[in-house]
């Protein structure tokens, strides 16, 4: 049984890993397209220059390009705790801390009031 604060943190994170990854088909369509049409962009029509068109739009889509890639690590990171465990062995080159040992200490009371009449 799940509880209800853990599944509006699942649906919080499921919002928030599809609202990055269409940010990044909105940014990474638009870009094939504008790499499609570049061999066809040489023309100028009446004062339209389509090669400067291009440029700004492949200008503007790669900075959300950027911005979507560059964010998408550290929202990853921070949702997902396997994510977490394998970026921390990557860095470790594979080294696994060991983990330490708890010891318990009990303390029995020794001392015991003994009265003598």
């Amino acid at each position: 049984m799940v509880s209800s604060s853990s599944a509006a943190n699942s649906k919080d994170a499921s919002n928030l890993v599809l609202a990055t990854t269409l940010t990044f088909f909105f940014a990474e369509l638009p870009l094939g397209i504008i790499y499609m049409l570049d061999p066809f962009a040489g023309f100028k029509e009446k004062g339209f220059d389509m090669q400067v068109v291009l440029s700004t739009l492949f200008q503007l889509f790669s900075i959300i390009l950027t911005v979507t890639t560059a964010t998408h690590m550290v929202i990853c990171l921070l949702i997902s705790s396997e994510y977490r465990k394998a970026c921390l062995f990557i860095i470790r080159c594979g080294y696994v801390p060991k983990t330490k040992k708890q010891t318990q200490f009990v303390i029995f009371n020794s001392k015991t009031r003994s009265t003598a009449y």
